[in-house]
């Protein structure tokens, strides 16, 4: 049960920040980009950006998810 709670709560947090990537923000919070010179910057599609990390924070939530959803039934241990 606490299992599925940590990882709805994981799967909301990645949600959310799809939704800030989304909105056309939160460009701080992507590796590389926050510490790119201008220069750099300039080179870079930050709206396409954007998608792909909203996508991937998406795709993310829903990983969170499906483990508990699965189930603990022990079918992968050998005994």
């Amino acid at each position: 049960m606490i299992v599925m709670i940590v990882s709805i709560v994981f799967a909301v947090m990645f949600l959310v920040l799809a939704v800030i990537f989304l909105m056309g923000k939160g460009d701080m919070l992507i590796a590389g980009y926050n510490t790119a010179s201008e220069e750099e910057r300039k080179t870079i599609d930050i709206k396409r950006l954007r998608i792909v990390m909203a996508v991937l924070m998406v795709v993310t939530a829903v990983f969170c998810t499906i483990p508990p959803l699965l189930g603990n039934d022990n079918r992968c241990h050998h005994s």
